[in-house]
């Protein structure tokens, strides 16, 4: 009798230890459980690292880059936590996956940016790819001292590169250093000047009032200036018989006569007559 009161003490002490080892680990899973959805924000630092959690019992619980609201929903698997990203500037929602959120690195301005991006990480903030733009544009614009500011974007140049021109007694990047009016690069590194800019030829003919105002060509050297503007010699000529007008021109209706044909002309009396000037450009 003694025996078996001592088997089924042993046996009743053994049964309370597997009790309370099941109690131990439904209790911890319950834990794990409730941290994870508990902690679901998780500090500036992890989100920005992309730091994952993993419990082999209750699957990943995986955190994303967000400025705004945060969505769980539960699932047999576990948690899983979706992330909603705002434009700090301007509040557009921004999709999230694979590639749609860049961090900055030092991208411009005028960098390409792929068609797939939709928000850019900068100075721990999400902006939308057009307010990123801005930012930066500001930011550069302002960061720059006059005297090594492009003169034309307005941004930062660096005198020691080779994409920095210096030119005119100013610094440009060199992809800024073209037309100021058509924006066409000077492949010849040949440029006109007007105020202290650089154009192409038709367009600094065009400021400066010296295209042709018959072949719309730019003059360059003589020239025939008149009350109408300027012209090449040969072109400003009579409209009936096309012989240049080198003395006494008429003006009427918009067309210029010499003195044999606006005699011939029914309206004559309304004519203007003008003599013609001969100077250089």
């Amino acid at each position: 009798t003694a025996k078996l009161d001592s088997l089924l003490d042993d046996l009743m002490g053994e049964m309370q230890a597997l009790s309370f080892e099941v109690r131990s680990e439904s209790d911890r899973d319950s834990m794990v459980s409730t941290a994870s959805v508990g902690n679901s924000a998780s500090s500036p630092h992890d989100v920005a690292n992309g730091a994952a959690r993993e419990h082999p019992l209750r699957g990943r619980f995986d955190s994303t880059v967000s400025t705004a609201s945060t969505s769980s929903t539960l699932s047999a698997g576990g948690a899983h936590k979706q992330r909603q990203l705002h434009c700090a500037t301007c509040g557009v929602g921004i999709a999230t996956g694979k590639g749609a959120v860049l961090r900055s690195s030092g991208l411009r301005a005028n960098d390409a940016v792929p068609s797939s991006v939709q928000g850019i990480e900068h100075q721990n903030k999400i902006y939308c790819v057009r307010d990123y733009k801005r930012q930066v544009s500001t930011t550069a614009t302002a960061a720059a001292t006059p005297a090594t500011r492009c003169q034309g974007c307005g941004r930062q140049c660096e005198p020691s590169s080779r994409d920095t021109v210096n030119a005119l007694d100013a610094w440009w990047h060199r992809s800024c250093f073209n037309c100021q009016e058509c924006h066409t690069a000077f492949p010849d590194k040949s440029f006109y000047v007007f105020e202290n800019r650089p154009y192409c030829r038709y367009d600094y003919h065009k400021l400066n009032k010296s295209l042709c105002m018959a072949c719309r060509e730019p003059i360059e050297g003589p020239c025939a200036q008149v009350f109408e503007g300027r012209f090449h010699p040969g072109c400003f000529a009579c409209y009936r018989c096309k012989e240049p007008l080198r003395d006494v021109y008429y003006s009427l209706d918009g067309y210029f006569l010499c003195e044999n044909h606006v005699h011939q002309h029914k309206s004559n009396r309304s004519a203007n007559k003008r003599m013609t000037v001969f100077g250089h450009v």
